[in-house]
């Protein structure tokens, strides 16, 4: 299923803004579709703003080689579209160190949306009981 997910999101991603991300995205990480989009969120204390028919990113800290990996808990209402997944390793060249979840949204319509969403290994029940979660509030307004 991971891979399946992963081809959904062929991206790529250039020009980060400054101090929003502590593992850049390179523009040949996620490469295919030839969308760019230059807003790449990572921290969910901050409010997502963006216009409506604007791509924007959730880049979420994953390590695919445990069998954790981030899941909606409030899946996307008609504000915010959800267009894709895709896993990007880690550039250390450490095994099994980790990378992140890359998740690709378009702004639909103005509006605003909570995002949420857990880490868990979905194979293993009991980690849905001490999962990790995050809350992205995401704010839209007309283009």
């Amino acid at each position: 299923m991971r891979k399946a997910r992963t081809a959904i999101a062929a991206v790529a991603l250039a020009a980060l803004p400054v101090a929003v991300d502590t593992m850049p995205i390179p523009p040949s990480s996620v490469q295919g579709s030839g969308v760019v989009t230059s807003q790449v969120f990572v921290d969910p204390s901050l409010p997502i703003r963006t216009r409506a028919g604007k791509l924007f990113v959730i880049a979420l800290p994953a390590n695919h080689t445990t069998g954790y990996e981030w899941s909606f808990v409030t899946p996307p209402n008609a504000t915010v579209a959800y267009v894709g997944i895709a896993y990007q390793d880690s550039t250390s060249g450490r095994v099994g160190a980790g990378g992140q979840e890359v998740w690709i949204f378009r702004a639909s319509q103005p509006g605003s949306v909570s995002l949420a969403f857990r880490y868990t290994r979905p194979f293993d029940a009991s980690t849905q009981t001490n999962a990790r979660h995050v809350t992205f509030h995401v704010q839209v307004t007309p283009a």
